[in-house]
């Protein structure tokens, strides 16, 4: 019984998803650790009164008390201010203090005093935009986008604004109107690294990879070697169906010391669907020595090398599956590691230790229908009918392998010549799960059963 084989990359990728497309970058340059963003963000104090709220003569002293110091000692400011609150202060006075807050590491007051701004002030386009701003950094996209678009809509266009919009939608999920929104940030600062980023996640989000890909090209040539630039572009051509390009990425990134879990992964899928198995294996095993994969995972390696009979290289994984990452398997996945074992071993002709590997399963497991299956083509293959015909009985009362430990014992038969009962077998598979290479040999069979009949 083989396991299964992935016939094309688009089965690759059906099987592990998209790599780096459905995970957002994060923003670089309009972040919190850049200075500039920052300095954009906190800078401006004063108040234009046809957009932002008046202030009394008495709030114009406060703010001239506060000026020498606000860039300097936030909490000294937040305290003059806090002092001389009261409800009925202008808007422009909470939108000063939300400010100093922010500057003072306390994102939750920062935002309540944005709202209260807006309670008193509604059309705040300043107020509006920096509190999206800080729902962008903490990762709250709805209430984002409520009051970036409500800052647009307010008349306080800007790249920054439209760019963030973006960010947001691609976030929600929204590609469309995400790069529709890039490609407006664009226009007013054509230079934006994150805006680019954004843009080209979209469009291979929409289809549009070559465009994409052209993009990236041009960030890439613009810029020292960059591993996310070059981890997207290999997305885009893998979506392009251009798998060999997207290697040439991947083992720059990984040529660069920037590999990942799911870039190594990947790459030595794309090299094992190449047929360079032999090539894939030490990328596996990077892999699996970073301790990251899930279990489900490197189970599906070793299938991968065994679909493709690739048997000294999955062996050689499974050595280093069992040094390097076997303490995260559950007892279930131990098991089916071990059969995938007891296979690898049948395939390097190593059936002894096959047989040993498999009762161990039986005798842990004793309906694992799998093992069963291989335990009878080992003492099929070592002349043993009786007993290769009692695991494919046991293996058949199991639903998950009963169709084939039907037709493998049906093939054991007709190899004996017992035609009549052969097709009685293949009769019950085609009931169970209906295959069109099993009825041709249903046919052949039922031919050769009536032929010796005569």
């Amino acid at each position: 019984m083989r396991p299964f084989i992935f016939s094309t990359f688009a089965a690759v990728l059906a099987a592990i998803g998209t790599p780096f497309a459905s995970a957002v970058l994060p923003l670089e340059e309009n972040t919190w650790s850049n200075p500039t963003f920052v300095a954009k963000f906190t800078g401006s104090y004063g108040f234009d009164s046809e957009k932002n709220p008046s202030i009394t003569s008495e709030e114009k002293k406060l703010f001239e008390t506060i000026a020498p110091i606000i860039s300097t000692d936030a909490k000294q400011a937040i305290a003059t201010i806090t002092a001389a609150l009261t409800p009925t202060s202008s808007a422009a006075v909470d939108y000063t203090l939300a400010n100093l807050y922010f500057q003072a590491g306390e994102g939750d007051k920062a935002v309540a005093a944005y709202e209260t701004a807006l309670k008193k002030f509604p059309g705040f386009v300043r107020a509006r935009q920096n509190l999206g701003i800080l729902h962008v950094q903490s990762g709250r996209y709805d209430a984002a986008l409520e009051n970036l678009l409500a800052a647009a809509q307010g008349g306080g266009l800007n790249g920054s604004l439209l760019g963030l919009i973006g960010f947001s939608y691609l976030n929600t999920g929204k590609t469309a109107s995400a790069l529709d929104a890039y490609r407006l940030a664009l226009l007013f600062e054509p230079t934006s690294r994150d805006w680019k980023i954004g843009k080209a996640q979209c469009l291979i989000n929409v289809g549009e990879y070559k465009e994409a890909i052209t993009m990236l090209d041009e960030m890439i040539a613009g810029t020292a070697a960059d591993s996310n630039l070059l981890m997207l572009q290999a997305n885009a051509f893998l979506a392009d169906n251009e798998p060999i390009k997207a290697a040439g990425n991947l083992q720059t990134v990984h040529a660069m010391g920037k590999a990942t879990t799911t870039s190594l992964v990947l790459l030595g899928d794309i090299l094992v669907n190449n047929g360079n198995a032999d090539l894939a294996v030490p990328y596996y095993e990077e892999a699996v020595k970073k301790g990251e994969l899930s279990t489900d995972r490197l189970v599906r390696m070793v299938k991968i090398l065994a679909g493709r009979e690739a048997w000294a290289e999955a062996d050689k994984l499974v050595a280093t599956i069992k040094t390097s990452g076997s303490d995260k398997l559950s007892p279930a996945d131990k098991l089916e590691m071990l059969n995938l074992e007891a296979q690898v071993a049948l395939g390097t002709n190593q059936d002894a230790r096959a047989a040993g590997i498999l009762e161990q399963v039986v005798s842990t497991d004793p309906m694992n229908g799998r093992a069963m299956l291989l335990l009878a083509d080992y003492h099929a293959k070592q002349g043993d009918v009786d007993k290769a015909g009692l695991f494919y009985e046991r293996a058949a009362s199991v639903p998950e392998t009963e169709a084939d430990a039907l037709v493998q014992h049906a093939r054991m038969l007709v190899g004996q010549r017992s035609f009549a009962q052969a097709a009685s077998l293949l009769g019950r598979a085609q009931a169970v799960r209906p295959q069109a290479n099993v009825a041709s040999f249903l046919s052949k069979v039922e031919a050769a059963a009536q032929a010796s009949a005569r």
